[in-house]
Parts: structure tokens; C-alpha cells; sequence
């Protein structure tokens, strides 16, 4: 099950890579990404969460679930950036 950061993220994959078939296993390079995809998924993920993240990071977390777990990673850290500055 995704989690509602998944469920965003599901949606811009299957925009940018233009197909349906994003399910949590899916890799993103085996369907179809390329580095410039990742570079424009990456920018649809700051324009819709507001969270920047190393384009490197799609190399360790390739599938819809590990990426959606480094957003929220990512997510968290933000916001514990934000409360404390």
C-alpha cells in the first residue's frame, strides 16, 4: 500500500514515463527512465512536494517505494529545518 506521498509520486511516474503500470515494485529505469526523465520527474517532485532532491538518489532508491521513502525522508527533514531555523 502507498502511502499518500506514493500516491503523488505514482502519478507524476506514470506522467512522465507515460504509462499506467507504476505499481510500489516498479523500477523506474526498467520502465523506460532515463536521465533525463529522472531530471524531469525531479523537478515535477519540487514543483509538487517543495523538496529537492540529488538526482544520485535514483540510483539507490530506484523503485516507487524506496523513492517515495526518500521524499519522506527528505520531507521530514524539512520540515525539522524549518521548525528549528
Amino acid at each position: 500500500m502507498l502511502s499518500q506521498t506514493g500516491v503523488i509520486l505514482s502519478a507524476i511516474w506514470s506522467e512522465v514515463l507515460q504509462t499506467d503500470a507504476v505499481l510500489p515494485e516498479s523500477d523506474f529505469f526498467s520502465l523506460g527512465g532515463d536521465s533525463v526523465l529522472v531530471m524531469t520527474m525531479l523537478l515535477r517532485v519540487e514543483e509538487e512536494l517543495g523538496i529537492f532532491l540529488d538526482p544520485g538518489v535514483m540510483f539507490t532508491a530506484p523503485t516507487l517505494a524506496e523513492f517515495s521513502d526518500e521524499v519522506d525522508k527528505a520531507r521530514g527533514n524539512a520540515e525539522q529545518s524549518a521548525s528549528v531555523g
